[in-house]
């Protein structure tokens, strides 16, 4: 799980959500709330030097780890795409607004999930890398 030593950005740890949080460096009015997804075998970690970035452009990060990832909701569970979904559409909740759901390989599959199980939060996906079958989720 990414935490305050891997991210060198002011970051939290919200445990409602097992999702690390880095507030944008200064107030901006075009800032995002960007949800971070990562895929197969990478773990949050691989997002740190694009959030340190986007976070000093004004906007807000969250990193949310895969459920059977360490730092996931189940690290004991085999890969569940709809435990995972769950996992992202909760964080994503938390924030109070859509989001932008930046996704990578495996963890697109979740953020398409994501936007058919809550498509109340998601203002847009950018998928990265897709890997897996991701026939039958919407593309908005």
């Amino acid at each position: 799980m990414a935490t305050r030593n891997s991210i060198r950005a002011p970051a939290s740890f919200r445990a409602e959500a097992r999702s690390t949080v880095v507030e944008p460096a200064w107030p901006s009015p075009d800032g995002r709330t960007l949800v971070f997804v990562h895929g197969w075998p990478d773990t949050v970690d691989m997002w740190t030097p694009l959030i340190e970035r986007l976070s000093k452009q004004g906007h807000k990060c969250v990193c949310v780890p895969l459920p059977w990832y360490p730092g996931g909701s189940d690290p004991e569970k085999r890969p569940d795409f709809d435990t995972a979904a769950r996992d992202v559409a909760r964080a994503a909740r938390l924030e109070k607004k859509k989001v932008t759901l930046v996704c990578h390989d495996w963890g697109c599959v979740v953020g398409f999930k994501v936007q058919k199980l809550a498509p109340d939060l998601v203002a847009s996906i950018v998928a990265l890398d897709v890997g897996g079958d991701a026939r039958g989720l919407s593309f908005k």
